[in-house]
């Protein structure tokens, strides 16, 4: 996963970079930004897939109490 940070991490800054030298409504910009966002949602994929995961291992208590909180 720190593969797909980084990754995130430098898509960031080429689109503010681009944002800067073409603008912001560049094409430039925006398949870097389009780009961004494809990363972003697979993070996302990834955090939820591992959230879940967790989730189940908790015993059925702890999620009633997480649940009333």
């Amino acid at each position: 996963m720190s593969y797909l940070l980084n990754l995130i991490e430098v898509y960031r800054n080429e689109m503010f970079e681009l944002a800067e030298k073409y603008g912001p409504t560049s094409t430039e910009t925006l398949e870097c930004s389009q780009h961004l966002d494809h990363l972003l949602n697979e993070l996302m994929k990834t955090e939820k897939k591992r959230t879940h995961f967790v989730i189940k291992q908790f015993p059925k208590f702890v999620l009633f109490i997480l649940y009333i909180i």
